[in-house]
């Protein structure tokens, strides 16, 4: 996969919906070098939640991932997914400004039920929470 150029897109909420009782070998491929990427894949038939906090945190627990490589296997790897890497998935100058405006620390998003994020932006304009 490495060789290849491939990012492995993982679905943790399918494998916790599905009650697969293992998860993708996401530390294996992290620490072989394949860049990892988390998606919620939201379907009813397996995917029953769209929260990417929920993604994040199923991955931290289940799959072995660090906080920081869950929150890039969400943005800026997912971007790479989808080869829309060079307009997306992190604040750089001259990227589009999609962001996730959090109310305390970054961690807060692996604690479910907890009201972590204050406010989504898209494409520079606050689409949803408060300023």
């Amino acid at each position: 996969m490495k060789q290849a150029g491939v990012v492995a897109t993982l679905l943790p909420i399918a494998a916790y919906y599905l009650k697969l009782g293992r998860y993708a070998p996401a530390r294996e491929l992290i620490e072989g070098g394949v860049p990892v990427a988390l998606a919620t894949d939201l379907n009813p038939g397996g995917g029953f939640s769209p929260s990417m906090p929920f993604a994040m945190s199923l991955a931290c627990f289940g799959m072995r991932m660090t906080m920081e490589e869950a929150l890039v296997a969400a943005t800026i790897n997912a971007a790479y997914a989808v080869d829309r890497h060079e307009r997306v998935g992190s604040l750089e100058v001259g990227k589009q400004l999609d962001a996730v405006i959090l109310c305390g620390e970054a961690v807060d998003l692996l604690k479910v039920g907890v009201p972590a994020i204050r406010t989504v932006v898209k494409r520079g304009v606050a689409v949803a929470g408060r300023l």
